[in-house]
């Protein structure tokens, strides 16, 4: 499949500049629509209904992560960042996960 890039008129099989391959449209978006999440994979960037293994939704940006931003916990539950951890879990702030205990 090709995606067209709207800014400069240019088709091509992926998306660049920071832009995201959007399947259900065929054009380079810089966020992707809902439910889709945008995913920076080594190769291009593309919109995606689920994030790769290892990588958290990010409600905030639209995209998966591989870490969640200061302010937001890495919920393994749910697979997203997360401003609060669900029940029984606790925030860790030194890398940003949602744990059972706090220890080191």
């Amino acid at each position: 499949m090709y995606f067209a890039m709207p800014e400069t008129k240019i088709c091509g099989p992926d998306c660049f500049n920071g832009l995201f391959a959007d399947n259900t449209t065929g054009l380079c978006v810089q966020i992707c629509p809902q439910p889709y999440y945008g995913v920076n994979s080594s190769t291009y960037f593309y919109c995606t209904q689920y994030c790769p293994p290892n990588q958290f939704k990010y409600d905030n940006l639209t995209m998966c992560v591989a870490n969640c931003p200061d302010g937001f916990f890495a919920d393994n539950l749910t697979m997203s960042c997360v401003t609060e951890c669900p029940d029984y879990y606790y925030g860790r702030t030194s890398d940003n996960i949602c744990v059972l205990n706090c220890t080191p």
